[in-house]
């Protein structure tokens, strides 16, 4: 879904973003291009990830246990890919999804203990 994955070494608050990749337009540029009709295709952009943020260390945890709960994890990935799109003002492709993927993990929070 993504052109490539980096790290990022100035993301603090945000788990991941989107960056134009060196060779490609700038991002709001490109938007810009396309909301007026100049622009059919958009780049493939590169997601970048904050691996010091709580969401972004959790994931990786799933990933690294032996029973890994695909569902979650694909629930997070993507919720992720669409807040990064939502931030750049990227319509989502498929809104019910993510409303139905942040639904599952709501829910599946508000079924756990507080664990604080």
């Amino acid at each position: 879904k993504v052109k490539d994955v980096k790290v990022s070494n100035r993301l603090t608050n945000s788990p991941v973003c989107f960056i134009a990749d060196e060779n490609e337009m700038d991002m709001h540029l490109e938007n810009l291009l396309k909301k007026h009709k100049h622009l059919e295709k958009v780049a493939s952009k590169v997601l970048e990830i904050n691996p010091e943020h709580k969401i972004i260390r959790y994931l990786d945890e799933l990933i690294e246990k032996k029973e890994k709960n695909e569902k979650v994890i694909n629930n997070i990935s993507n919720i992720l890919l669409d807040q990064a799109k939502i931030i750049e003002g990227i319509p989502l492709e498929n809104s019910r999804m993510f409303c139905d993927s942040l639904n599952d993990i709501l829910i599946e929070n508000l079924n756990q203990p507080n664990q604080q």
